[in-house]
């Protein structure tokens, strides 16, 4: 079931055409992009206003807001380079790995590993194809893609959620430094509506469930004995 059907649509001008409605992803062809108007950006969101419901609307306001904020080369580097890093939560297994040579608290790092293997196996194979959510890019020609486009479902961002669910672990782990772990994670969801490649609430969605999927980890790990 399509729970997000209202949004399969693709904006041309002032015409909003209805998306055929599918039950398989997209391929992940590279996409041309270039800058929208002001003036284009007000008939977007009159379009929207129209057609969409309320919170609807506000989200994919959000998402080009965020996502025709300027792009450098550098800037499109940089975020790029944070994603990647950060697929199916690399960039928390390596900080793993580090942490254990450091410490040896070999308990930790194996609730870290099993926590981020389980996420990752959630989202992507059950709850995305549950929702079977299009991406921005599928939805709203005016979307600007930086780099290759997935061929997953968009929500909620199997980033967003691992990077929170890593970055819940280790600040729960290390108080000291929470808020860089946090801002970290942040910003890895920032660069995933940044790039073109999820909606505000897909952001925010995955970090609410990557936190609460942390605190069950914890909670299991001291039911377990193994904390």
């Amino acid at each position: 079931m399509d729970y997000f059907k209202p949004l399969n649509m693709i904006l041309l001008g002032e015409r909003l055409l209805l998306y055929e409605n599918r039950d398989y992803a997209y391929s992940s062809k590279e996409i041309h992009t270039y800058p929208v108007s002001t003036e284009e950006t007000i008939g977007i969101i009159k379009s929207l206003s129209k057609k969409l419901k309320p919170w609807q609307t506000f989200d994919t306001i959000l998402f080009i807001a965020i996502n025709h904020l300027p792009h450098t080369y550098m800037s499109r580097k940089i975020m790029s380079m944070i994603s990647t890093f950060c697929q199916h939560g690399l960039c928390w297994v390596v900080a793993d790995v580090i942490t254990f040579r450091r410490t040896k608290d070999y308990k930790f790092s194996v609730r870290v590993l099993a926590t981020i293997a389980s996420t990752d196996l959630l989202v992507e194979q059950i709850i995305k194809k549950r929702f079977r959510r299009r991406r921005p890019y599928i939805k709203l020609i005016r979307a600007m893609v930086v780099g290759r486009k997935p061929n997953s479902w968009s929500f909620p961002s199997g980033h967003s959620t691992l990077a929170f669910v890593g970055a819940d672990l280790f600040a729960r782990k290390h108080k000291k430094f929470r808020k860089l772990f946090y801002g970290f994670a942040a910003l890895v969801g920032f660069s995933r509506i940044y790039l073109g490649f999820h909606y505000p609430s897909d952001v925010l969605i995955g970090a609410g469930t990557g936190i609460i999927l942390s605190r069950l980890s914890e909670k299991l790990a001291n039911l377990l004995g193994i904390k």
